[in-house]
């Protein structure tokens, strides 16, 4: 089964990680943690994460669609989604339409092995980690862009809003079928 959280930076999506990795269930799982948070580790020297364009977003991307079709028991905290939400909430930057229509074209088929894909919107005020931004404002049109491009694709996605302990409810029973 391949699960992936999908939402803007700051939502608590490693946190959901994290806790599903203390259920049996998933002892055997591969668990990513975000591929951002690896680069930070390699980008200190930033004082905020890289610049957007088209050579990062493609290897983000590459990464992670490379993730889901090699793990058949995955869980991740960023979905090839997210990457689609950072990319069109900086749409006048570094990334020509052309450049995102080819990225579309070449990873969202990838989109189809998630077996479960839960959206977790923004609820709570982001923790400065000194690498992502911690504009609100940036937060949320990441998000709108995120669930934009959930429902225009029409991805198949379940909401999960909550403290930590009703989102696992939440997505255990969904997991259970009930």
């Amino acid at each position: 089964m391949r699960i992936v959280f999908t939402g803007s930076h700051g939502t608590g999506k490693t946190t959901l990680v994290n806790e599903l990795k203390k259920f049996d269930l998933f002892k055997d799982y591969y668990v990513n943690k975000s591929f951002n948070r690896l680069l930070s580790a390699e980008l200190k020297h930033y004082k905020k994460a890289p610049e957007m364009n088209i050579i990062n977003q493609s290897t983000i991307l590459g990464f992670k669609s490379w993730e889901v079709l090699q793990y058949k028991n995955y869980i991740g905290d960023r979905a090839v989604i997210d990457t689609f939400g950072y990319i069109n909430s900086n749409i006048d930057k570094n990334i020509s339409e052309d450049e995102i229509k080819l990225l579309h074209k070449t990873f969202s088929p990838t989109i189809n092995y998630y077996d479960y894909i839960f959206y977790i919107p923004v609820e709570f005020y982001i923790e400065d980690d000194n690498f992502r931004p911690t504009d609100r404002g940036y937060q949320k049109k990441v998000d709108e862009e995120i669930f934009k491009y959930l429902k225009k694709n029409k991805i198949k996605h379940y909401e999960i809003t909550g403290c930590v302990k009703e989102r696992i409810d939440k997505i255990m029973d969904i997991i259970n079928g009930y």
